[in-house]
This record gives C-alpha cells, sequence and structure tokens, in this order.
C-alpha cells in the first residue's frame, strides 16, 4: 500500500492547514520515518506558494549562516506562524466558548464540538466536557438530555440523537410534544368528554351513539367548536385568531402547575405616543421677498388635485428675506441661485470639485465653480446651514436635492407631499405651498397724452 503525505499549496484556510498538518503527522509516524529526514519529506510535498515560502525561508537561513532546519517540530512551528492567523488561538476559543446548535442537527453540532476541543487543546474532566457539550444543544433537546443524565459526552450524543428523531416523528405527524405548558392529561380528558356531552344523540358515560332525540327532524346542526381550537390571539378556545372578536393583544401561555407569582415578569404595553416627540407643522415662511414682482391681477383659481402634478415647494427665510425654496430628490446637489448669492451679499468660495450641470436653466449646462454655505430657516424651531453650489438657475431661490435628505434623514410623503425629519429633538414636518399661476407680462404700449377741456 503506497501512503505519501498530502500537497500542500499554502492554502490560507486554517482548517485546511491544520488538517493537513495531523494527516502528515500519522503518515510519518506509520511510514517510521527517521527523525533528520522528516522536514525533507515533507518538504517534497510542497507547491505554490509553500514551495516559494519554503525557497525563501532556506535562502534566509543560509544568508544568516544558520544551519538548515532539520527538525519537524520546529518546522510546524514555522509553518503555523505563516499560513494561520496571528490570533487564530483567541478565535478558536472564542468559537468553542460560544457554540451552540442553533438550527443544526445535533451530529453537525456534535461534529464542530469535536473539531474546536482538539483545536485548542483543553484539558477538562469528562463532568466539564458533558456540560459544556449539553449547554450547547437546543432548548427542548436539552431538558430532555438531563433527564437521563448523562457521564459521557458519546451518551449525551446518543441520547439527543434519539431525541432528535423523536421529534422529527412527532413534528412531522402534526403531533408536539408538551414540554411544560398546554393542558395536562386530565384537562384534555375533560375537555373532550363536554365535547361528547355537547354532540346531540350521544350517551356522556360510555360515548356511544344513542340517535337524534327528535327523528322528525331531520336537520342536522353544526358541530360547535368547542374544544377543537385556541385563539392564539386572546387565549380562548373555540374561535381561531382570524375570528377573534376581541381587540388584538400580547398573550404569554404558561402551565398553572409551574406558575408562580414572585416569578412573575410584568409586561407593559408602550403608551402610543409617551415618548414621542413633539410635531410642529411647518408652512412657507412669509415676509418681504427676495425677488418683487408687480402683479395687476391675482386670477382666482379652482380646488383640483394640485398636488398630483407639482413638486414640493415653499419659502424659507435667508439672512431676513423669504426666498423660495424646492426640494428634488432627483437632484445630486443642493443648489443656491446666484442671484440670491448677490443681493443678500453671501460670501462664497471655489468649488473643490467642479463640474457641468444641465436642465436647470434654458440654455444648456453651466458651469458649476463656486460654492457658499447658506444658513436658512423654516418656521419657528428649523435653522440650519448646508453647503450649496452656486448656479445661474431662474428656478427658484434654494434647491435642497439628495445631500440635505440624506443628512437629515428626511421621509416623504408622496400623497400629501410632505418632507418630515427630527431636528434637535423635534418632529419638522414641511407643507408644500400651492403653486401661484403665472401672470402675462403686458407688452410695452405707447401712450400718448394731450391737453383737452373737461366738457
Amino acid at each position: 500500500m503506497r501512503t505519501e503525505v498530502p500537497e500542500f499549496r499554502g492554502s490560507m484556510q486554517p482548517e485546511e492547514f491544520l488538517e493537513w498538518i495531523g494527516i502528515a503527522d500519522e503518515i510519518l509516524e506509520f511510514k517510521r520515518v527517521p527523525a533528520n529526514e522528516r522536514v525533507a519529506l515533507v518538504a517534497t510535498r510542497f507547491r505554490g506558494r509553500a514551495a516559494a515560502w519554503w525557497q525563501q525561508f532556506k535562502l534566509a537561513r543560509n544568508r544568516a549562516g544558520k544551519p538548515k532546519l532539520s527538525n519537524w517540530e520546529k518546522m510546524k512551528q514555522k509553518l503555523r506562524k505563516e499560513f494561520l492567523p496571528h490570533n487564530f488561538t483567541r478565535l478558536m476559543y472564542q468559537r468553542f466558548q460560544n457554540l451552540g446548535q442553533g438550527m443544526r442537527s445535533v451530529d453537525e453540532y456534535t461534529t464542530e464540538f469535536y473539531e474546536l476541543l482538539v483545536r485548542n487543546d483543553i484539558e477538562e474532566t469528562q463532568d466539564q466536557l458533558v456540560s459544556r457539550y449539553c449547554g450547547g444543544l437546543r432548548t427542548q433537546i436539552l431538558d430532555m438530555v438531563n433527564l437521563f443524565d448523562p457521564v459521557t459526552v458519546t451518551e449525551a450524543h446518543q441520547r439527543a440523537l434519539q431525541l432528535e428523531k423523536t421529534l422529527s416523528r412527532k413534528s412531522n405527524s402534526g403531533q408536539t410534544l408538551n414540554f411544560g405548558g398546554g393542558m395536562s392529561s386530565r384537562n384534555r380528558a375533560s375537555s373532550s368528554s363536554e365535547n361528547i356531552r355537547s354532540r346531540p344523540g350521544v350517551s356522556a358515560s360510555n360515548g356511544s351513539y344513542t340517535g337524534p332525540r327528535n327523528p322528525t327532524n331531520n336537520v342536522q346542526t353544526p358541530r360547535a367548536t368547542t374544544g377543537g381550537f385556541r385563539c392564539f390571539g386572546c387565549g380562548e378556545t373555540g374561535h381561531r385568531l382570524s375570528e377573534c372578536p376581541r381587540p388584538a393583544k400580547r398573550v404569554l401561555f404558561i402551565d398553572p402547575a409551574e406558575f408562580n407569582e414572585e416569578d412573575a415578569e410584568i409586561i407593559e404595553e408602550p403608551q402610543s405616543g409617551a415618548e414621542e416627540v413633539s410635531e410642529e407643522l411647518v408652512d412657507g415662511d412669509t415676509g418681504t421677498m427676495l425677488m418683487v414682482r408687480r402683479t395687476c391681477l391675482a386670477p382666482r383659481t379652482g380646488e383640483g388635485e394640485w398636488l398630483r402634478n407639482n413638486i414640493f415647494q415653499s419659502t424659507c427665510t435667508i439672512l431676513g428675506k423669504v426666498c423660495r425654496f424646492v426640494i428634488d430628490g432627483g437632484s445630486c446637489e443642493n443648489i443656491v441661485s446666484i442671484e440670491t448669492v448677490r443681493k443678500l451679499g453671501v460670501t462664497t468660495e471655489k468649488h473643490p470639485k467642479p463640474y457641468r450641470l444641465a436642465w436647470l436653466q434654458k440654455g444648456g449646462e453651466v458651469t458649476v465653480s463656486q460654492r457658499a454655505l447658506i444658513s436658512f430657516s423654516m418656521g419657528t424651531n428649523y435653522k440650519d446651514q448646508m453647503w450649496c453650489d452656486v448656479v445661474d438657475m431662474d428656478a427658484c431661490h434654494l434647491l435642497l436635492g439628495r445631500p440635505w435628505q440624506y443628512d437629515r434623514k428626511v421621509y416623504h410623503d408622496g400623497f400629501k407631499n410632505t418632507y418630515s425629519f427630527v431636528f434637535h429633538e423635534k418632529k419638522i414636518v414641511l407643507l408644500p405651498s400651492k403653486p401661484s399661476e403665472k401672470i402675462k407680462a403686458h407688452s410695452d404700449t405707447t401712450n400718448l397724452l394731450s391737453y383737452a377741456k373737461f366738457e
């Protein structure tokens, strides 16, 4: 039988490396390779990164005037230092400490338990190992395993396997095991006897069928569902959760035999609005507008679904002047108009990353090379400042885009077209302003004035 040390290519997977080390040790012992020949034999099985490391390692020792490495134990130390993470020992111990079955099978959990036990090389008594193994099992299996009081890990493993098969068989047949909750056998018997009494023509003593009491009436009445279902909403029998007439509430089922008032934990429903922040509805600011337009006629508009076809627009205050602003989630930057910066005397600076922007003004693309720190307010409680790119636009004075929405964690109500966020522990809700119709500009006309006598 030909047995050779498997090839090693320098894999950085710790599990594969440790498995290779173990196989190499077993083969060297099996072949009874002399101690002074083991390093050379194993080195012939290096490939890829491992072979390159070994050549570099030998050159470094040769340059330093050190003799060749011939001790297999020292070589394993060098290999561990090179191909295992520096914190591998601590990570393995943490995995072993936090090991649990979770959703895995008992066999899968047991396999990892033994692997980590070998990796950590922990010296514990048999009782300590059994306690560690059982502590990682699922609670449903652990409670039953403890009843058998196993003395070895192997015995605990066998008991856990049997219980797992039993639970799986019960689950597939639609039955459930009762671990401290639900009805006792006496309650189930009384419940079934009540069901028998409720059926017409059935004797309560032996459950035998005696026939209908009224032979002239052959109409069968529907059987009452008094004991078949338990509502998970109110805890009462006779109906399902979907048919529960009571308001929804949380119910915890406990075993009356094991109930202790001192150990009971009171769970209170949180009162709605008890910890909610106060809310402020913010309409557009009023006052002296930055841009003044002469209005000769303000036509009356009908009440329609104006929210459906309009983006959010309202007014804010910048340096004491009321300015119109727009919130646009499709804009990648916050933008302020050149006219606003010029009229209010806002200081600007060079943009750190100039770019070209389109679709803000008729005439194609515009170059963005300046930015300004704009301080603005909306309502009485929201006062903020944002870096805005200075752009020649006529859509509005200030455009708040994605950066503002992201920084303030803004929520948008698409139906009401409102924007809400929490600012200094106060909920701010920005309400949209109704768009005003544009007034057609009167064409320039020439008026001739002359003296005339009044009649």
